[in-house]
């Protein structure tokens, strides 16, 4: 047993630790973006939409067209940053602590042990796909704090008053994030409810909650849709057709967060199927919840058009906190069932893991700093990028 005196320290300690993980992403972050942040066409059409809707109250594209590509929260934030003089690179660091606040809260409600729970807390924050949201003008960064919101507020439900309110409006601005937050909503609502799957009363009030969520994604949608805005139509998108291919794209994402290779005949889907099947009655109903909305999330993309593979880590950088999350929280309960053998090779998985992916990180940062200082804008934006955003 433990001594409960190191317990009481180590509690003690964890918050200044968050502290200084919270200023090394930060100083890396600063190192990144020294020259600004970095943007692509996303960026621009995010960036006009925001302008433009400053002036005119309409959200258009850089060429005056009506902006409809993308949902229209992100460049409300950005107009609101805007009209209060925030500097954009300062918006990202919030967002970064905000993400940093909530990974501590789900990392506390999610692991027994600290090692565990550090171990957690490195590969989320310093890992590279924590940093490429933030160095890119993208919505994914705040598509992330909205996403770990509603999974703070729905593992803690039972402990705040109006909790499904809440709910619904993260949802709601999820969705108007990012389309993907709607694939997100359909995960959860399903989640829930597999809870009290006999009730129907049950159902009827999760299928309210989801409705209400989605109402402002869906009339965007439709609205865009039927103004034709920028040639936009939803109903000519050609659903399904690429399924398999992209099904074979995001294998080859998800295995690139674990391993710097490819292993054959589809072998990452099948070793992450027996972790899975080995961990899955260790872990409790909210990781399984999470596996859920991770499935939905990527069974989303996969109905897709032909997902472009060098904008995939892109694609699958707001669920990696998840994705680790869930994995460990497996591995820390599969480990008290074995050998002490067995647990010392999972630790050494797991260190290898971190140093994998901060190598990573120690291989990008250096590239995403030079590039903004290449750049010629002003306001700390610099050109457009068309290859990858992470390297090997």
């Amino acid at each position: 047993m433990q001594n409960p005196d190191w317990n009481r320290g180590a509690k003690l300690a964890e918050p200044v630790l968050m502290g200084v993980l919270l200023a090394l992403v930060l100083v890396l972050y600063g190192y990144a973006t020294w020259g600004g942040l970095i943007t692509t066409q996303d960026s621009l059409d995010y960036l006009s939409a925001a302008q433009s809707f400053r002036q005119s109250g309409e959200f258009l594209s850089p060429d005056g067209s009506p902006y409809a590509h993308w949902p229209p929260f992100y460049p409300l934030l950005l107009a609101i940053i805007s009209s209060i003089h925030l500097p954009l690179v300062v918006f990202h660091a919030f967002g970064l602590v905000l993400i940093t606040i909530l990974l501590y809260v789900m990392a506390r409600h999610t692991f027994n042990d600290l090692t565990w729970r550090i171990s957690f807390w490195v590969l989320s924050l310093l890992g590279v796909y924590m940093l490429l949201m933030a160095v890119f003008v993208w919505s994914e960064l705040y598509f992330t704090f909205l996403l770990l919101l509603l999974l703070v507020v729905n593992r803690l439900r039972k402990y705040l008053p109006w909790a499904d309110v809440f709910l619904v409006l993260i949802a709601f601005a999820l969705c108007l994030q990012r389309s993907a937050g709607f694939f997100v909503l359909a995960g959860l609502a399903l989640a829930r409810v597999l809870e009290n799957p006999s009730s129907v009363t049950h159902w009827l009030r999760i299928a309210l909650g989801a409705a209400l969520a989605s109402s402002g994604f869906l009339y965007w949608q439709i609205s865009r849709s039927l103004a034709n805005a920028s040639g936009y139509n939803l109903a000519a998108h050609y659903f399904f057709v690429d399924f398999w291919h992209n099904v074979g794209v995001l294998l080859g994402g998800l295995e690139r967060i674990f391993i710097p290779f490819s292993l054959p005949f589809y072998g990452f889907a099948f070793l992450f199927g027996i972790h899975l099947l080995l961990v899955w009655k260790y872990l409790d109903l909210y990781a399984k919840q999470i596996y859920l909305i991770l499935g939905m999330y990527l069974l989303g993309y996969a109905c897709m058009q032909k997902l472009d593979a060098g904008e995939l880590d892109r694609y699958l950088a707001p669920i990696v906190p998840l994705v680790f999350l869930v994995v460990m929280q497996g591995l820390e309960a599969f480990q008290k069932k074995f050998s002490p053998i067995v647990s010392k090779m999972i630790i050494g998985l797991v260190l290898l893991l971190m140093f994998y992916s901060l190598a990573r990180t120690a291989n990008n940062v250096p590239r995403w700093h030079e590039r903004p200082m290449k750049g010629t804008k002003s306001v700390g934006l610099v050109e457009e990028v068309t290859w990858e955003a992470v390297s090997q």
